[in-house]
């Protein structure tokens, strides 16, 4: 803020308006605005002045203790402390509330240095966690990946913040890319218990966000964080414009060096939304694409990370038209990637036998249907697997 006095930086960052303006009446009186808002944080409850204080650090629990409050003399330390917090309304703060005065800058430096220390004590008692505090609970790395766990740090939250704190948790997300798990998992537990007005708020950040961002980093780590039925109240352009983006990884799909496979990292992060996309036809043709590739590491991509979440896509009538296809070898697009499957399984394909019985808990009754009969009848043919693409034509391509 200034060479000439030292204070935290939550503080600096709460008057610096007023220093630089030279208004050092108002610096004075923006701290104890902090302060206030500081204990209400940590003792989670309402108030000001003299109530607050009573709030806050009275009683026979008190819901702040800046100490372990368990000897005569953590007790007296506390009634001390309290008594200077109660001071500091009734000696600092009122006078400038009621009395218009003019204070210098040699005044200001010794009140902003008493109320910073009168901070720092209540930052570091035990009470409810600050936002500081909070984003490093999230982001300790012995976080444990549990429901239970998520909700213990929430309970140490102020009640009344607990928007403030996910909003400021959204706003370090990056910060979490490597490790999603527990970012993923604080969000799960706060859906629990939000209001629909605060939800309708994230996700109007969240459509804000997605219609600018340009990184698939920032893409998969957002898309984590929201539930498949919250994706259709996602601001329109926001979601056609993710999901293009989305079809285009499925596209960047490649063989790379020593038959490993390089793109399609959004795609497979984002299989939760499939189910609810706009257009399942799209979808439906650009993963199919990868199922009837001649590239094996293509079709391995899809059979691995895509699949799961498309059969569920077909419908029974869809169904019962694949198995015509693949009866009469008559399908001309992507879309009819079951029929190529069958197909494929028909003539001893063990790849496409083996994806269909690994995917067979993600499949509709109808769509192990469609198969069953071919998967129960199958007898393997080494020369089956990976032969010349189907020719479907130059709109294919």
């Amino acid at each position: 803020m200034t060479e000439d006095i030292t204070i935290s930086e939550e503080l600096s960052t709460a008057i610096a308006s007023s220093w630089e303006n030279g208004n050092y009446t108002s610096a004075i009186s923006q701290a104890v605005i902090y302060l206030s808002d500081l204990i209400r944080d940590r003792a989670d409850c309402d108030g000001d002045g003299m109530a607050l204080v009573k709030r806050a650090f009275g009683g026979d629990s008190p819901k702040i203790r800046i100490n372990r409050y368990e000897s005569e003399t953590d007790r007296s330390e506390h009634e001390g402390f309290m008594a200077l917090v109660r001071g500091l309304y009734l000696a600092i703060r009122n006078p400038r509330v009621h009395d218009p005065s003019v204070d210098d800058k040699q005044t200001a430096i010794q009140m902003l240095g008493f109320i910073d220390w009168i901070c720092g004590r209540v930052r570091s008692s035990e009470g409810k966690l600050s936002q500081e505090e909070f984003i490093r609970e999230v982001s300790d790395g012995d976080f444990v990946d549990t429901e239970k766990y998520a909700e213990a740090i929430w309970t140490r939250v102020p009640q009344r913040a607990r928007f403030d704190y996910l909003l400021a948790l959204y706003a370090r997300r990056l910060q979490f890319y490597v490790t999603t798990r527990p970012l993923v998992r604080m969000f799960e537990s706060w859906y629990e218990t939000a209001s629909s007005s605060q939800t309708s708020s994230l996700l109007e950040a969240i459509s804000r966000d997605l219609r600018a961002v340009d990184s698939d980093v920032e893409r998969k780590t957002i898309l984590q964080l929201i539930k498949p039925e919250m994706w259709p109240n996602i601001e329109t352009t926001a979601r056609l414009r993710t999901e293009h983006r989305i079809l285009k990884s499925i596209g960047e799909v490649r063989q790379a060096e020593h038959g490993k496979t390089s793109g399609g990292s959004l795609a497979a992060s984002s299989t939760h939304i499939y189910p609810v996309f706009s257009s399942s036809s799209e979808l439906i043709e650009a993963v199919g694409g990868k199922i009837m590739s001649d590239v094996e590491a293509q079709v391995n991509f899809a059979l691995n990370f895509l699949l799961d979440e498309v059969w569920p896509l077909f419908t029974a009538q869809d169904a019962e038209l694949l198995r015509t296809a693949a009866d009469t070898d008559d399908f001309l697009s992507y879309k009819d990637f079951p029929a190529h499957v069958l197909v494929r399984i028909r003539e001893g394909s063990q790849m496409f036998v083996k994806l269909v019985r690994r995917t067979k808990r993600a499949m509709p009754e109808y769509m192990w249907a469609l198969f069953s009969e071919a998967v129960e009848n199958f007898v393997a043919d080494p020369e089956a697997d990976l032969p010349p693409q189907k020719d479907l034509g130059p709109s294919m391509h």
